[in-house]
C-alpha cells in the first residue's frame, strides 16, 4: 500500500507486508519527504520526485514482497505508479480520498486535475469514498469506479464522559459549551470562519469555547484573527493529535464545527456521529451524504459566517435537540458507515481483481 502513516484513514496498520485476509497480500511503503493535502497533492517538482523516486524502487518493492495487488492510499500515490504497476501487470486499486473533490470543486488546478485523472485511468479500480466523488468521477469519463463511502470504527469512537485530564490541560470548565474543530488547518478548511462567528457567538453565549485540534498553515492566521477580534481567550489549540486521541478530543465537545469548501467525506463528520456529538457543517455535497439537517447533524450555508454563528448558537440553546441529534446520528453511522461492511467490500473488490485472467501470469510467478 502506498501511503503515509495515517491510521485516521483505515484499519491497514503496522508493518511493511499486512496481509488483509488469507489470499490478500498487499505491501505499504510510507518513505515520501514531502507533505500533500488534499488541496495541495504535492508541487509539481514534488510529483516528479516521487515518480521517479518509485520508478526506481518499485522493481524491487514487487520483487521482494510478490503482492497480489498494489493499493495507493491516495490520488497524489497513483502518480506514475498505477501506470508501473499495469506495465508489470500487477493488479492495482486507487483510493479516492480528497483531492478529486478539491479539484470538482476548483480548489485544484485544471492541470492537476487532469494528471490525476491520467493517473486514475492507469488503476485497474479507483475506490471513491463518496458518492458526489463517484458520480464526478464517471462524469470525467472514469470507467473503473467503485463506491466504498468512508467509515467509522463505532467500538473506538462512542460515546462517554469528558476526560478530566483534559479538562484541566485545556483550562475548560465543566458549564462551557465546547465548539471542536479537527483538521489539517489548510485553506479549503476555512478556518477563519470559526474565528469571525466566534465573535458573533460569545455576545449570546459568553461561555462558549473553541478547541482547534490539528495543525498547518492556516494556524498562525486563525491565531492572529482570534487575537485581533478580542476572542484569543475563548480558544484553545491542542495541535497535531494522534488519531486514537481524537475520540477523547470529541467527547470534550458539545459540537463538531467543519466548515470546509470541499471534502471528500470528511471522517471527522462520522466519528462526531458516532460519539453522539452535533456535527455542524458547511452544506457541500460530502456533508450531505451523511447529514440530514436538524436529524443526524445540522447545516450552514458554506462561507456565511452569520449562518455559521446562528446555527451554532442554536445548538447551545437547545441541550434535548442535541442529545436527539447524537442519538440519532449514532444509529446512522452504526448501520451505513460500520467499519466490517467497508472491510467486506474491499474484499470484494480486492478478491475479484486478483482472480482476473489478466492477472493469471502474475499469481503464477
Amino acid at each position: 500500500m502506498l501511503d503515509p502513516i495515517t491510521p485516521s484513514r483505515s484499519k491497514i496498520s503496522g508493518g511493511y507486508t499486512w496481509r488483509f485476509n488469507e489470499r490478500v497480500q498487499l505491501f505499504r511503503h510510507y518513505k515520501c519527504s514531502f507533505e500533500t493535502t488534499a488541496s495541495n497533492p504535492g508541487t509539481a517538482a514534488d510529483r516528479m520526485r516521487y515518480a521517479a523516486y518509485m520508478e526506481n524502487l518499485f522493481p524491487s518493492l514487487v520483487a521482494s514482497h510478490e503482492p497480489d495487488l498494489v493499493l495507493l492510499g491516495g490520488e497524489f500515490f497513483a502518480h506514475g505508479v498505477a501506470r508501473l504497476c499495469r506495465e508489470a501487470a500487477v493488479p492495482s486499486v486507487l483510493s479516492a480520498i480528497g483531492p478529486f473533490a478539491a479539484y470538482f470543486r476548483g480548489v485544484l488546478s485544471e492541470n492537476i486535475g487532469q494528471q490525476m485523472l491520467d493517473d486514475a485511468r492507469q488503476a485497474d479500480v479507483v475506490i471513491a469514498c463518496a458518492s458526489h466523488m463517484a458520480r464526478d468521477l464517471r462524469a470525467a469519463g472514469l470507467d473503473n469506479v467503485e463506491l466504498i463511502q468512508n467509515n467509522v470504527d463505532t467500538d473506538q469512537f462512542t460515546d462517554g464522559v469528558r476526560d478530566e485530564s483534559l479538562l484541566r490541560q485545556f483550562d475548560i470548565r465543566h458549564d462551557d459549551f465546547v465548539v471542536l474543530h479537527v483538521s489539517n488547518l489548510t485553506s479549503p478548511k476555512r478556518v477563519l470562519d470559526l474565528a469571525a462567528a466566534a465573535s458573533q457567538t460569545l455576545e449570546h453565549s459568553p461561555r462558549m469555547l473553541f478547541v482547534i485540534v490539528g495543525d498547518g498553515p492556516e494556524r498562525a492566521a486563525l491565531e492572529e484573527a482570534c487575537t485581533r477580534n478580542g476572542t484569543s481567550g475563548r480558544f484553545r489549540f491542542a495541535g497535531w493529535v494522534e488519531h486514537p486521541r481524537v475520540a477523547d478530543f470529541i467527547r470534550l465537545s458539545d459540537v463538531v464545527a467543519i466548515p470546509s469548501e470541499t471534502e471528500g467525506l470528511a471522517l471527522a463528520y462520522l466519528e462526531t456521529q458516532a460519539c453522539k456529538r452535533v456535527i455542524l457543517a458547511s452544506d457541500i455535497p460530502a456533508a450531505r451524504e451523511v447529514i440530514a439537517n436538524g436529524i443526524t447533524g445540522l447545516l450552514f450555508r458554506m462561507g456565511d459566517v452569520g449562518d455559521l454563528a446562528g446555527k451554532l448558537i442554536f445548538a447551545a440553546s437547545d441541550s434535548e435537540l442535541r442529545l436527539q441529534i447524537g442519538n440519532r446520528a449514532r444509529a446512522f453511522v452504526e448501520e451505513y458507515h460500520g467499519l466490517s461492511d467497508a472491510i467486506w467490500k474491499y474484499e470484494q473488490v480486492f478478491e475479484r481483481l486478483i482472480e482476473h485472467p489478466r492477472f493469471s501470469g502474475w499469481r503464477c510467478r
